[in-house]
């Protein structure tokens, strides 16, 4: 059966459930992190899962499957697929839905590809371990990688993982998981690594897929972007429990559960005013074993009463309509009047470049083609240069050789005048004062075995600054309570634990801090959280920021000018205002286009 939903026709949403889940509860050593969630996906339906890192959406996909990790369990609930309770199954009956029934996508391709074996073969092994013969294997190998949009199919049968791109291995992974012409899909995070053309294409082979084979998915995801595209139903998870269930649409347009216009509230958008603070949701959610007898979100909700901190709210509305609010929302809230970051912005002509890059050429091998080619940019203090482009741009590369992490085969990178490569040891000590990094992975720049007072006091002692700012100051600097001083990295969140990296990079006093996708491995909130710091920061100490994001709406919100890469070169370049508003290049009107969100942005 179908039926039309907007835009979209979607298949067989009419009638009984496929995957009909009532009570489910989980345990992660010994503290239970999933509190008798209900969900429901029919055939043909697109189901989003969306919540932040800890909200138990990944564990609650897994107890589905079966297949939750060691220390975890299911302890009370229901799993009925096609009438038939999954929990009650014993192995080889689960073994016979997992894989031929349930097909699974997870977030990295790589840990899940044998990296030694094409990747045609391996996707012979999932219909052989089914019951297909080797020549059908074959022939459906090949069928699917046609499926799934990889060219040249019968050549590309025979390449390893590793030839492939990141958006080529995931589409890989979505051919493997429908090799057996699954009823289910379930996606675990399925773009979040990826840029925004790549993720369109992923999303938009998931809606064909579920067009052309009737096959159900359920796409768990922390990015809103993602369900306004692709999902019919979106259902949000807090701290375990589900807030809001509802058609996607209707949904992204008027959130009624606190938490959810929360999250719609603070995602920055192509259409909003740039260099504003966005709006974030104070604290963090509770940990696992923390909750509170009432609403989890009532701590850090602006409409909780005592009502809320004394019972959970109970169910309003319909199962497949409804939210678990005491006090809901009417839509998103009016956004409050605040202050550009920068009351003065630091003119072009009157900031002195700190950090030059001019022509910028770096190879990897001699017959590879360049990684950047003619590359200059100019970063001054109080001023901030996003760069920007797919994966494989250039962008990374660019950010190491402006730090002098690798040599440019041609082209300089100064300063303060002085180039890298000029320079003997003490000098680039007293440079890489002025220049510092931001990781894109906190706890990985971070040692496990330093308290955070002590890795804010390194990097002073090392350069020998007896006036630098210490662990106190810094943190009040980036907005964290001095009680995490003595705590080590895994005690912390992951926007604190990125708070103290920045933290770290300021604590010797640089007059620019280059920062390598900062914000791609967190949260909505805690992303937002981050980007307003930034900003804030550019006020308070007139830091300078070379900015390198594939989220075209992150830069367009915290940047004066950009940089488009394509392929190593810089296609475009101008003011952000300007570029944004007029690109000249098709491949930014072609990033702009893929970045728009049709529920979020306007047409």
């Amino acid at each position: 059966m179908t039926v039309t939903t907007g835009d979209r026709a979607v298949v067989g949403t009419v009638g009984g459930p496929l995957l009909e889940v009532r009570g489910l509860r989980v345990e992660a050593a010994g503290a239970e992190v999933v509190h008798g969630v209900d969900l429901t996906v029919r055939p043909g339906e697109i189901l989003g899962l969306v919540g932040e890192s800890g909200s138990g959406k990944t564990l609650t996909a897994l107890a589905v499957n079966r297949m939750l990790p060691p220390r975890c369990r299911t302890t009370a609930g229901t799993v009925r697929f096609g009438g038939t309770d999954l929990l009650a199954l014993d192995e080889p009956g689960m073994r016979a839905v997992r894989g031929r029934r349930i097909g699974m996508v997870f977030q990295d391709p790589l840990a899940y590809l044998n990296p030694r074996t094409p990747v045609g073969r391996q996707l012979a092994e999932a219909a052989l371990v089914h019951g297909a013969g080797r020549a059908a294997a074959k022939a459906r190998a090949l069928e699917l990688l046609d499926q799934v949009g990889i060219a040249e199919a019968t050549r590309r049968y025979r390449d390893r993982p590793h030839e492939f791109s990141g958006g080529m291995r995931q589409r890989v992974l979505i051919a493997m998981a429908m090799a057996n012409r699954p009823e289910l899909l379930i996606a675990d995070e399925p773009t979040t690594a990826l840029d925004p053309t790549t993720r369109v294409g992923i999303l938009d082979l998931l809606v064909r897929l579920r067009d052309e084979t009737g096959t159900a998915v359920l796409l768990i995801t922390h990015d809103l972007g993602t369900v306004a595209r692709s999902c019919d139903t979106v259902q949000v998870t807090y701290a375990g429990r589900t807030a809001e269930r509802a058609p996607a649409a209707s949904l992204l347009a008027r959130p009624r559960h606190r938490y959810t216009a929360g999250l719609l509230a603070g995602v920055p958008r192509l259409d909003t005013p740039p260099g504003h603070p966005l709006t974030v949701i104070p604290g963090r959610p509770p940990a696992a074993g923390e909750q509170p007898p009432g609403c989890a979100f009532a701590a850090r909700c602006p409409a909780a009463t005592e009502r809320c901190a004394d019972g959970q709210p109970g169910w309003t509305g319909d199962p497949a309509d409804g939210f678990a609010c005491h006090h809901p929302a009417d839509g998103l809230p009016a956004q409050a009047p605040s202050t550009p970051f920068l009351r003065k912005a630091v003119a072009p002509e009157a900031a002195e470049a700190v950090l030059v890059a001019d022509d910028l050429t770096v190879r990897y091998g001699r017959r590879r083609p360049p990684a950047l080619e003619g590359v200059s940019l100019r970063a001054a203090p109080g001023r901030a240069v996003g760069v920007i482009g797919e994966s494989g741009s250039g962008k990374s590369t660019l950010a190491r050789a402006l730090l002098g992490l690798l040599r440019p085969q041609s082209g300089t990178v100064r300063v303060g005048g002085r180039g890298w490569d000029e320079v003997g040891r003490a000098e680039e000590r007293a440079l890489r004062r002025r220049v510092q990094f931001v990781f894109q992975d906190p706890y990985a720049s971070l040692s496990p075995r330093m308290t955070v007072r002590e890795a804010l006091a390194e990097p002073p002692a090392a350069h020998g600054l007896a006036d630098a700012p210490g662990p106190e100051r810094l943190c009040e600097l980036v907005g964290l309570p001095e009680t995490v001083l003595d705590a080590r990295p895994h005690r912390l969140s992951g926007g604190q634990r990125q708070r103290v990296a920045i933290a770290r990079a300021l604590s010797v006093g640089p007059e620019v801090l280059v920062a390598d996708e900062p914000t791609s491995a967190l949260d909505v909130s805690v992303q937002a959280q981050i980007l307003n710091l930034f900003g804030e920061l550019r006020e308070r100490t007139g830091v300078g920021l070379v900015f390198v994001s594939h989220d075209l709406a992150l830069v367009r919100h915290l940047c004066d000018e950009v940089l488009v890469l394509r392929g190593g070169r810089v296609v475009e370049h101008g003011p952000a205002a300007e570029l944004f508003a007029a690109p000249a290049h098709p491949y930014t009107r072609e990033l702009l286009a893929a970045a728009a969100v049709p529920s979020l942005d306007p047409a």
